[in-house]
């Protein structure tokens, strides 16, 4: 019990996910005599590897209905004799292991992962059923979980310190617009002077500008919170797409165009209030990052059972190593101008809500295609 004593404190003594990760491998090598190691952990839907030290540890990949697989779905530990394992992954031989023990990891009577050793010696089962090996792999998994958990306390604490320096950043530029244009405004009806339409279209952009900025805001909060729901209506989705074409046309200094490839009139059922926020987005990324004049193209057309909405423009384009993380909640490009790094996460979770797909293609210099494919009813 003392060898579990010292496991267990140096464990709890780790703050982050590989530390945990690499004294439990050490301290499972020193009770069972292994040489090497690796840990799979359940996310989402599949046992992914989270930890290994050993060579050819990219082979070491859970086979379907393989011993991984199985000691996971059982909680039940196995033992494999060396030809046994080589027989499935010949490379391991010259690791000099004679023996390979799995052990799961569990909490509260549920499976969350897995730890493989190789060890240096045969073990003998009555060893891994024994008490002292259940509390160790018990140790192991509350070990993980717990850091994991203070991880995602640190990363959400981190977020909202981010979202609050980031709202105020954005909501304060065109407030300042619109509070100085209301301003000049009243100056010159006082003056009787004639009001400049070129400042009606200032407040227009921005107070467009800070609608987009509330509504990212309201439902980012609400898909963070479990509370985001559809509220499906049927509507016309050219009608629908050319409304916010014209809008956008008429507020930035791109023109924008729409081109229906559709014949007859599509009937889609949609949640229009959250799809217009999905389209302000993309088309007004489109805007941000073109020049001036250079223009915009919405088209729509038909595609399986749906369609395919492509918004193309020849703006900047994006850094490849940006488009890996795109999608991600608050990212921040390498061409980032303003914003919260809200609106592509918010279109692409409103997107795959209506069992739809979201793909971006780029080239730097030369412009983005943004393709929105939505089934004609959401699965």
């Amino acid at each position: 019990m003392l060898t579990l004593h010292r496991s267990a404190i140096r464990l709890m003594e780790q703050q982050t996910l590989d530390d945990v990760c690499r004294v439990a491998i050490d301290e499972g090598c020193r009770i069972f005599g292994a040489k090497y190691g690796i840990i799979f952990w359940w996310v989402r839907d599949s046992l992914r590897r989270i930890h290994a030290v050993m060579p050819y540890e990219e082979s070491a990949v859970p086979r379907k209905n393989g011993h991984i697989e199985t000691v996971f779905k059982t909680r039940k530990p196995k033992t494999l004799t060396i030809s046994e394992l080589t027989n499935i992954h010949p490379e391991f031989a010259e690791t000099k292991a004679k023996a390979s023990i799995i052990l799961p990891l569990s909490l509260s009577n549920k499976s969350v992962g897995v730890m493989s050793l190789l060890t240096k010696n045969p073990i003998d089962m009555d060893q891994l059923t024994h008490e002292k090996t259940r509390l160790f792999t018990t140790i192991v998994a509350l070990a993980i979980r717990n850091v994991q958990l203070y991880q995602d306390k640190k990363e959400a604490l981190h977020q909202r310190e981010l979202f609050v320096s980031l709202a105020g950043h954005e909501l304060k530029t065109p407030m300042t617009v619109i509070v100085t244009t209301l301003h000049l405004l009243e100056r010159q009806k006082r003056l009787g002077k004639k009001i400049d339409p070129l400042w009606m279209e200032k407040m227009h952009r921005n107070v467009h500008r800070l609608k987009v900025i509330v509504d990212d805001f309201f439902f980012s909060d609400l898909i963070s919170t479990g509370k985001f729901q559809l509220n499906l209506r049927p509507i016309e989705m050219e009608v629908f797409l050319s409304k916010i074409v014209e809008e956008m046309d008429s507020i930035h200094t791109q023109p924008f165009t729409f081109i229906n490839r559709i014949k007859k009139p599509q009937e889609m059922v949609l949640d229009e209030e959250k799809m217009v926020l999905v389209f302000n987005n993309i088309l007004g990324n489109a805007a941000k990052y073109s020049p001036a004049k250079s223009e915009v193209k919405v088209t729509l057309e038909k595609k399986w059972h749906g369609v395919i909405i492509t918004v193309a423009d020849e703006g900047a384009g994006i850094h490849p190593d940006d488009l890996k993380h795109i999608f991600k909640r608050f990212f921040q490009g390498k061409n980032k101008r303003n914003g919260l790094g809200l609106g592509l996460y918010l279109s692409q979770e409103i997107v795959e809500a209506h069992g739809g797909d979201i793909e971006i293609t780029s080239k730097l210099g030369k412009g983005t295609q943004v393709a929105v494919y939505l089934p004609l009813m959401p699965s």
